[in-house]
């Protein structure tokens, strides 16, 4: 027995004897947990998307120590009255300014040219919050709550004849945190059913359904409370709630599944209740914690990336990954260890489906299918490398974009009211480009009049996309000149892009001074760059790391070298996916939203999270073909023996995580269905398609060569069984 099975063992035995006190403490850290968990999205941020050094946050930074009237965040207040009912504004305007005039850090902003041109049925009105940004989000929610904005919907004003919507940066942020927080509660609610009834057809028993739903609902609950706790000290994401359900709750279940379907099968091989238990631990425990461990390292990737956003969301799924690990190995043995008969009892035939009432015929399957396939490898490898490739040609058109206003569905009462106020004051006036101009060398001033400023100026209108709107303020300091100059487009279209990309290379040489280009646009498009940069880091990371894994476990690096490449394979297949459903909108018919480009934050995540569970599947798999190939030095009937005696487990694992991420594509939520779907896809091509097809005809054609080792010795190999 080695350490791992030494410490395992020791921690079984411990568990065992204190069962209700563990119980107890888990009961009490979830109640403990579950009013943070309840209140924790109400303190993440819809910030974090910044780009450390670039442009537009040098431009932040300066504006907030040196145009205070600039750095003041904006909200508006847009009226619209039914048709015919234009006279019903103005009463609907001081019914506004009248509930929220008295509100601490908002006043009303002066009207303005632009804002004098008004629609005949629409008003909008401007405001001025003090405090910035994060003050915003605050004030706009309970600007929404005094108006009477419910369940992102408008307001009914003036009798119910005009409608108020709220719209500015900090409106979008709070509605995105509320749609975050019902795509959550959608996602779960859409997720334990399915995976209930699916538990409930593999072992036909409640309460072997009930388990693994338990753990999972215990990870998330646990997590939440830690996530709240961390969101007091440390700025974490909104989009951790998502990701944080979608891998706590697979992983719980599957990491309870292996051990649940390992005890019950000691019992029905004859073994004690006790002597499943132990062993039940010992191997399947021992996977959970080796499985654990491998997605955690898989998630540490995202640190690489030098974002708020998604090193927040990395400590989210790596918390709830370790609250589900520890689970598996303490919550799960002392409940078996209590209800241990219960889990042993065998129920007829009838209530249970095939697969679990006929192992010998499973497994008969499953080595009369690696048989098929290796009997023909060279035909089985084209054929499944052609459906990869075809699945991964799309995503050489994968475009990335951060995008606040998209992520809210178009009946959101924000977007709308975006939407009106720009079809009125024009779409960029909310979003102005801000060029900042900065007195080069050791100069003490830049006047406004200087001709720096002045030749910034003529470069700036003579951009075709600019709107013809420039206005110029000089900095408390006097050292700097900020010139904000209104774009006709949308913040977040493409055109905007292209006029801020044309702006940046035509300022980048003006005599005696600098100009640095920033606001929504310019900061969008350098995380944008900050996050494509970075992905290639993120690749090379997992790979290193994945392959020096896989060379202590399986002690070959020839199947080390083919895992990596089948697992990036199937997370090229999933990125082709994310294309053809959202880019090219083929799935449209079944309301799932097409979109011009996917989320900067989706394609790290998936990489991250799926090439974690990608790498437990192989070592799972590969892992017992190693040990037939050992106990016989026949590749084929070890490669047929380890697929039949684990591909059963891996395919329910796999069909349960399916069914956790598509649970959220039925959410509606933007961010969850592209983040859910990828996940989809890149586990169930990989337990498919590679597993049961690329692995066995791989392995036929390397014959020996897959059990090569350089030197005289290999190393020590750690041991998995599930």
């Amino acid at each position: 027995m080695n350490w791992v099975d030494v410490v395992m063992d020791r921690l079984r035995s411990f568990v065992e004897r204190h069962a209700w006190s563990t119980v107890a403490v888990w009961v009490i850290l979830i109640a403990l947990a579950a009013a943070g968990a309840a209140n924790q999205n109400a303190h993440l941020t819809s910030g974090g998307f910044e780009a450390p050094g670039s442009q537009s946050q040098r431009v932040d930074e300066r504006i907030s120590s040196d145009f205070p009237a600039a750095a003041s965040a904006t909200l508006a207040v847009v009226l619209q009255a039914d048709t015919g009912q234009a006279l019903m504004l103005e009463p609907a305007r001081a019914e506004t300014v009248s509930r929220i005039g008295d509100l601490s850090g908002v006043s009303i902003a002066p009207s303005s040219p632009a804002t004098g041109q008004q629609h005949p049925d629409i008003r909008v009105i401007p405001l001025i919050v003090t405090g910035g940004q994060d003050s915003s989000i605050d004030i706009a929610k309970e600007i929404a709550k005094r108006l009477g904005i419910k369940h992102h919907k408008p307001a009914q004003l003036a009798d119910g004849h005009v409608q108020a919507y709220l719209t500015g940066q900090g409106a979008l942020y709070a509605e995105v945190q509320s749609e975050t927080t019902d795509a959550v509660t959608k996602g779960e609610l859409f997720a334990f059913p399915l995976i209930a009834l699916t538990l409930l057809l593999v072992f036909g028993s409640l309460l072997s359904m009930a388990l693994p739903v338990g753990v999972a609902m215990a990870a998330v609950v646990v997590t939440g409370g830690i996530t709240y706790l961390l969101a007091q000290v440390i700025s974490m994401s909104i989009f951790v709630s998502n990701a944080v359900s979608m891998v706590g709750i697979g992983v719980a279940v599957d990491y309870t599944l292996f051990v649940l379907v390992r005890f019950r099968s000691e019992v029905q091989g004859g073994a004690t209740i006790e002597q499943a238990r132990r062993t039940a631990m010992l191997t399947s425990g021992r996977a959970a914690v080796l499985s654990g461990c491998t997605v955690v390292l898989a998630l540490a990737s995202l640190f690489v990336i030098d974002s708020t956003a998604l090193r927040s969301i990395a400590i989210g799924t790596i918390t709830v990954v370790v609250v589900a690990m520890t689970a598996t190995v303490t919550l799960v043995p002392a409940i078996v260890t209590l209800l241990g008969a219960r889990f042993a009892a065998i129920k007829p035939r009838r209530n249970r489906i095939r697969i679990r009432r006929d192992p010998a015929g499973a497994g008969d399957f499953w080595m009369r299918w690696s048989d098929t396939v290796m009997r023909r490898p060279v035909l089985f490898v084209l054929a499944a490398s052609t459906l990869l490739l075809a699945l991964a040609l799309p995503a050489t058109r994968l475009e990335m974009s951060n995008s606040v206003l998209r992520q809210l569905p178009d009946t959101n009462q924000a977007r709308e009211g975006t939407e009106l106020a720009g079809s009125v004051l024009g779409p960029g006036t909310g979003s102005p480009v801000q060029v900042l101009v900065t007195a080069a060398g050791d100069s003490d001033s830049l006047p406004a009049d200087s001709p720096s400023v002045a030749e910034a100026q003529r470069i700036i209108q003579a951009i075709d996309g600019v709107d013809g709107g420039v206005s110029t303020t000089t900095g408390t300091s006097g050292k700097s000149v900020l010139i904000q100059a209104v774009l006709p487009s949308d913040p977040e279209s493409s055109s905007a892009r292209a006029t801020v990309t044309e702006l940046r290379d035509a300022l980048g040489d003006i005599a005696g001074a600098t100009a640095l280009v920033g606001g929504t646009t310019a900061t969008i498009m350098d995380f944008d760059n900050l996050v494509s940069q970075a992905m290639w880091w993120i690749v090379a990371f997992i790979v290193i790391a994945g392959f020096a894994l896989l060379m202590v476990i399986l002690r070959s690096p020839v199947l080390a070298a083919k895992a990596i490449a089948m697992n990036l394979l199937s997370l090229a297949a999933a990125y082709g996916v994310l294309v053809m459903v959202f880019e090219w909108g083929w799935l449209s018919w079944l309301g799932i939203q097409a979109a011009p480009t996917v989320d900067t934050i989706t394609p790290p995540l998936i990489l991250a999270i799926t090439f974690g569970l990608s790498m437990d599947y192989e070592i799972f798999l590969l892992s017992r073909i190693r040990e037939g190939w050992e106990a016989t030095g026949d590749n084929a009937r070890a490669v047929a023996e380890g697929l039949a005696a684990s591909a059963r487990s891996i395919s329910s694992a796999a069909l349960l995580m399916v069914l956790v991420f598509i649970a959220f594509v039925l959410t509606g939520f933007p961010s969850a269905q592209r983040l859910g779907l990828g996940c989809a896809v890149a586990v169930a091509v990989d337990a498919t398609v590679v597993r049961l097809v690329l692995v066995p005809a791989a392995m036929r054609l390397f014959g020996r060569w897959n059990w090569w080792f350089p030197g005289k010795h290999a190393p020590a190999r750690v041991e998995v069984e599930i």
